[in-house]
């Protein structure tokens, strides 16, 4: 192909093809909106999906579609809420008990921790410090240890 051919899909003229897109859609909505909502409904926004209300009446192709594009968002919207909902009952439930602690989280997973957060707690205390017995001070530092050599053979594979 030319790079200066007058293609829709040619990356070297995005203008055109912008332009030509625009032109195709605008096309279709003015002498289908019943077909227009079928082939892109899915990528409007409510309030833009709102705008076909009133055409509902009058065709109903796009009272069909606009139905089931009102459906698959509330179904969508529900969906996430209830996810939401899940996680936030499951937090309350585990929050008491220490599991969402640093020391809990650390202990579960070290590899995950030090990937997440461990990496940007370092230099956030001095050892020994917050009254820190020596012996819990050297623990810790035997288990960053562990967790460098853990985390250097991790990355070697």
């Amino acid at each position: 192909r030319e790079t200066g051919s007058d293609d829709a899909t040619t990356p070297a003229t995005p203008k055109v093809a912008a332009g030509r897109r625009e032109t195709y859609l605008r096309a279709l909505l003015l002498r289908d909106a019943g077909v227009f909502l079928e082939r892109h409904g899915k990528l409007l926004t409510a309030s833009e999906l709102e705008l076909f209300q009133p055409l509902c009446e009058s065709s109903y192709e796009v009272s069909f579609y606009y139905r089931l594009l009102k459906q698959d968002a509330k179904s969508k919207r529900a969906e996430h809420v209830e996810a939401k909902n899940r996680r936030l009952a499951y937090y309350n439930r585990n929050e008491g008990r220490g599991f969402f602690s640093l020391d809990a989280m650390r202990d579960r997973d070290p590899l995950l921790w030090q990937h997440q957060i461990g990496r940007y707690t370092h230099g956030s205390a001095a050892p020994g410090s917050e009254g820190q017995k020596m012996s819990d001070m050297l623990l810790e530092q035997h288990d960053a240890h562990q967790l460098r050599v853990r985390l250097h053979a991790e990355q070697q594979r």
